[in-house]
């Protein structure tokens, strides 16, 4: 979770008393939690923590992830209980560096108010680099769909956060829309709806660590970025111990090193080492795997 991802850059996961559970990107967090030193509290937006182990880790606040407003209706209930609940919407962030910011808030509740600053001084730069680097190369187009191999779906990046990265890295977001903050940054557009207005991308991020790979050759070659080879998978850099993934954790508030990837895959001059989220998609694994379509 990006929680824990705070608190690790903050030099403070010594201070966790209760975490949603062992699926953590982070060996250490995860041996606490597993031999009982960090009590679980359970994952979800909709639901309330385990009450129990929340009193019983007596910590001195609560960070709850939430989706939106309609998600706090539990917080009277922690607060009755003398904890300190403060409702963290990062993923409501009309802009990546956003979910950055929420890392001062993490600081000042710790008393690390220079040390939270000075990391989100550290990403804006970075993001400020990359960004001049890719704004003088030429423009490039760039379609970020996921497949879904039930209805015939693809989870398509159209706004917002994930939108504003592409964006940076110079390049047009094929099938974009225009930003909405009451509205999902992706949208489940069909096979037949890219074939109709997207098979020109210069480039195309397929699949994510948990999506369905497209193994249908005869759709693929219809598209520019296959015939180019510029379909790219994003890994997100697996522990293979752990059901996690460090794009999930640490990426949520590193978005330099998205971009830093999305720039070198974009623009072939700038590459100089290996990407970090993404990899070029392994047509071999995709093939040996179950038809996707």
């Amino acid at each position: 979770q990006p929680h824990e991802a705070m608190v690790r850059a903050l030099g403070l996961a010594d201070r966790l008393v209760a975490v949603g559970g062992h699926s953590s990107y982070d060996d250490a967090i995860r041996a606490r939690v597993r031999n009982g030193e960090v009590h679980q509290i359970g994952y979800g937006w909709h639901q309330p923590p385990t009450l129990d182990a929340l009193v019983a880790a007596k910590p001195d606040v609560f960070l709850a992830r939430m989706a939106d407003l309609t998600h706090t209706r539990h917080r009277e209930r922690i607060q009755s209980l003398g904890i300190a609940v403060v409702p963290v919407f990062m993923d409501a962030e009309p802009h990546y560096l956003g979910r950055v910011e929420w890392i001062r808030l993490v600081g000042l509740l710790t008393g690390e108010d220079a040390r939270a600053a000075a990391f989100v001084a550290e990403v804006e730069a970075e993001v400020k680099r990359l960004k001049q680097l890719a704004a003088v190369q030429p423009r490039r187009s760039l379609l970020w769909a996921w497949y879904w191999s039930s209805g015939d779906r693809w989870s398509v990046t159209q706004r917002n956060a994930d939108a504003a990265l592409i964006r940076d890295a110079n390049a047009e977001l094929v099938l974009g829309a225009p930003d909405d903050p009451e509205l999902d940054s992706f949208s489940r557009l069909s096979t037949e709806q890219l074939l109709r207005d997207a098979t020109h991308a210069d480039c195309w991020m397929i699949r994510d660590p948990l999506s369905t790979p497209f193994a249908d050759r005869a759709v693929l070659a219809r598209f520019e970025a296959y015939r180019e080879g510029c379909v790219y998978r994003q890994h997100g850099r697996r522990n293979p111990d752990a059901d996690a993934w460090e794009v999930w954790e640490m990426g949520t508030i590193r978005p330099d090193w998205l971009l830093a990837d999305l720039v070198e895959i974009l623009h072939p001059p700038l590459r100089d080492g290996e990407l970090r989220y993404f990899a070029a998609e392994n047509w071999e694994t995709v093939d040996a795997g179950p038809a996707a379509h």
